[in-house]
């Protein structure tokens, strides 16, 4: 059986992301992002050290959520839009009548059951995007009031028990 990849969900695997994206934006790579700045708010583009990669994300809470629905809904129509009028005189391949035969409403069935599952699969991953799970995965035992007549019982990631010094 193939093992199969696990995303790095780290803090230091998201850092690591902002600080590439930093990078972008230091470098210029983004230019055309400060002419677009610059053409509808008529001034320069914040310096590069009061701009916040957040906007680039959904957000922890979805707070960005209302811009990327628009964003995705724009993709979508743009690229219909697009193949419907590529060779518009070409005849649909997916017509009335394929659409209301029992194969293709079956099929359309099983859409939307696989797009349920696919949901309910994803959120069973972990909150990486919460920064209260960040929280309290990274936090250190250390670093928390420790009895002082306790140890914890070994340095492995595998056990949680505390037991009292000998």
């Amino acid at each position: 059986m193939a093992h199969k990849s696990q995303p790095d969900y780290s803090s230091h695997a998201l850092d690591g992301l902002k600080q590439a994206l930093r990078e972008c934006l230091k470098t210029n790579q983004l230019a055309h992002r400060e002419l677009l700045w610059e053409s509808t708010h008529g001034r320069e583009a914040p310096l590069e050290n009061e701009r916040d990669v957040e906007a680039w994300f959904l957000g922890p809470r979805a707070e960005n959520a209302d811009i990327f629905e628009q964003l995705v809904l724009e993709a979508l129509r743009d690229h219909s839009f697009w193949r419907r009028n590529f060779h518009p005189m070409d005849p649909p391949a997916i017509t009335q009548s394929i659409k209301r035969d029992p194969g293709y409403l079956r099929a359309l069935d099983t859409l939307h059951t696989e797009f349920d599952n696919l949901l309910a699969e994803l959120k069973k991953s972990a909150p990486f995007f919460s920064m209260r799970y960040q929280g309290h995965r990274h936090g250190s035992r250390r670093s928390r009031a420790w009895p002082a007549t306790s140890r914890p019982c070994s340095t492995t990631r595998t056990t949680s028990r505390w037991r009292p010094h000998r």
